[in-house]
């Protein structure tokens, strides 16, 4: 069973887990896995670690990654919809907050669900609307699938079963094309009860048994149970009561282990149902009536307006059956009131728009595509320019120039590159380059530094442009630090022996600006530039030589300040001690006579 196979994939990860940020990403992974096999309660409690983690680490991702498994957990057992839908909220603000489009479109479709499942149609289309939008402009087609079998599901329960056909055939013809198992399961469950509804039970028993297969293959119980319920329906509409009997007592029992409360109200409701039917050879309104009460309590617990008009129907029923007029006269009302709730002229003026967008979608796909492309070339020029510089040229602003009064400038270079160089070929040098150098940017971006250019085998980076920052030095040294450290892993390919790098770093005063016409570059210009360069060259391998200036400004920052009998300067920074040690005056080209330092992370 594959969602199985996930689980113990992962439950391996999450014990082997080397940081903390690993491990909240693990847990997470085995919460959904777990999630996806109904395993609820295990899940939830993952869930809830991988959530306290992630607050811990302020990881705003990973903690939206959470809630969102909690606010599903609570979607399928129907236990509390309110609950569910404060989760889902939630964790679609911190998507919002990481910009993870794709998460939120998924998040906005289990919104969706927690609507529809509580009858408020009108809200949920609108949530599919917007998660089909993004998925549509992201080409994420195996997920545009699940929000069209979604978009099937509200049709169908807005009877119109013809349109609920259409959008289910078109979510399993793109789950198929995409070899999608459990898309193609959730399709071909929804064509079967659509099937059934128009009285077609040949071919929804055939599309429900082939929903069931592929469910039982991925170990889906939660889906499981539901086919059994779906199958159970189109026996009863057959008139096999024995068989529907059957069928309904197998999801019961599923759904109860499982803590699926809404779908225990369903289940109840259609057992209830067969009791209530003079030719079952078990006839027995006393048991109809205690399942239909049992059903009821549940689904005004949950919110299941939709079931709760259904049982208010069959309570009335069975009430006039045994001459209980005033009884039935009550259910009656309650049932009305709840219907007048769940129609409107809002609910099909909704659903007549998205079949409009749905039947334009056609001609939108060349709009679509240019859209796709322009979004791509603006990613292109993101990765070459800084985004708010990108933004100034697409507003037309010429030339772009700018001071800076105090940033930090680092350069690296790599130690006998040149010599390597002549004995590799060049796949293996510019591979190389390519693992070192990205390294590098990984670097950069997450202390949010700008990398301006390599040139050969020589990295530049600064800190405090094109957004001014006052712990530009703090930053830089934290990367130069963990430069050191990331060469660890990268070995020669000629002797085996670990590549080393000399960094140089010095702040001060730069312009900076864009220059090109046609292949833009953004650079700096200034004396403090040339003196980082020269940082650099009169450094050491796998040292960080910066410039007198370079650590006043760090201690400028520094929680603590201390100064060692030889100079040295133990600067706390962060909570993590770095100390500059002072290599004295020294001759620097061009530059004259310069006070240095060799800057090192405390041990």
């Amino acid at each position: 069973m594959k969602n199985q196979s996930n689980v113990d994939i992962f439950r391996e990860l999450v014990a082997s887990a080397e940081s903390d940020s690993n491990r909240v990403e693990a847990l997470n992974n085995l919460a959904w896995a777990l999630y996806s096999i109904a395993e609820n309660q295990e899940a939830k409690d993952i869930a809830e670690e991988a959530r306290t983690m992630a607050g811990l680490l302020s990881d705003d991702y990973q903690q939206a990654r959470a809630l969102n498994t909690l606010g599903a957990i609570l979607l399928q057992s129907a236990t509390n919809n309110g609950a569910a839908l404060d989760l889902l909220n939630r964790a679609k603000e911190l998507f919002e907050s990481s910009n993870s489009i794709k998460d939120i479109a998924a998040t906005l479709m289990n919104i969706g669900n927690v609507y529809r499942n509580s009858g408020d149609y009108p809200q949920a289309l609108d949530c599919y609307k917007k998660s089909k939008t993004i998925y549509e402009e992201n080409n994420e087609m195996v997920l545009l699938s699940s929000v069209l079998a979604n978009i099937g599901n509200v049709f169908r329960q807005l009877k119109d079963e013809n349109k609920a056909i259409e959008y289910y055939s078109q979510s399993l013809a793109i789950a198929e094309q995409y070899g999608a198992k459990r898309e193609q399961s959730v399709a071909l469950s929804g064509l079967g009860n659509a099937y059934s509804d128009i009285g077609n039970f040949e071919s929804s028993l055939k599309c429900l048994h082939s929903s069931l297969a592929i469910d039982q293959e991925l170990g889906n119980h939660f889906a499981i149970a539901v086919s059994y319920g779906n199958m159970g329906a189109i026996f009863l509409d057959m008139n096999d009561l024995n068989a529907a009997f059957e069928c309904f007592q197998k999801s019961l029992a599923m759904h109860t282990v499982q803590g699926n409360r809404g779908s225990i109200a369903v289940q109840k409701l259609n057992i209830g149902v067969i009791y209530a039917t003079e030719t079952f050879e078990g006839y027995d309104l006393v048991q109809s009536e205690k399942l239909f009460l049992d059903s009821l309590g549940i689904a005004l617990e949950v919110g299941y307006k939709k079931v709760s008009v259904t049982i208010y129907a069959n309570l009335m029923d069975i009430m006039k059956i045994q001459g209980r007029w005033e009884e039935s006269l009550n259910f009656f009302e309650h049932q009305y009131k709840i219907e007048k709730e769940l129609q409107g002229d809002e609910v099909r003026k909704i659903a007549e728009q998205f079949d409009h967008e749905r039947k334009v979608f056609e001609q939108e796909k060349a709009l679509v595509a240019e859209r796709v492309s322009a979004r791509e070339r603006s990613r292109i020029l993101d990765n070459i320019l800084p985004q708010s510089i990108t933004e100034r040229l697409i507003r037309g602003e010429e030339p772009i120039a700018d001071r800076f009064e105090n940033v930090s400038i680092l350069f690296a270079d790599i130690i006998g590159f040149t010599k390597l160089s002549q004995r590799i070929s060049p796949h293996q040098l510019v591979e190389s380059l390519d693992r070192i150098f990205s390294s590098f940017d990984a670097l950069a971006e997450k202390y949010c530094l700008e990398k301006i250019k390599t040139i050969g085998d020589a990295y530049m980076v600064v800190s405090g442009v094109p957004e001014p920052r006052k712990d530009h030095a703090d930053a830089m040294a934290a990367m130069a630090i963990e430069m050191l450290e990331t060469m660890k892993q990268f070995t020669s390919i000629a002797t085996g022996e670990e590549i080393q790098i000399r960094i140089g770093i010095h702040s001060g005063e730069v312009v900076a600006g864009v220059i090109g016409k046609k292949k833009f570059a953004y650079d700096l210009w200034g004396d403090s530039v040339n003196t980082a360069s020269r940082m650099e060259s009169h450094g050491e391998a796998g040292k960080i030589h910066v410039s007198s200036d370079f650590v006043r400004e760090l201690t400028t920052n520094s929680e603590q300040l201390k100064v060692g009998r030889d100079g040295q300067q133990l600067i706390t920074i962060n909570s993590s001690l770095i100390t500059a040690f002072p290599r004295g005056e020294m001759e620097i080209k061009g530059k004259g006579m310069m006070k240095t330092y060799f800057l090192e992370k405390n041990k």
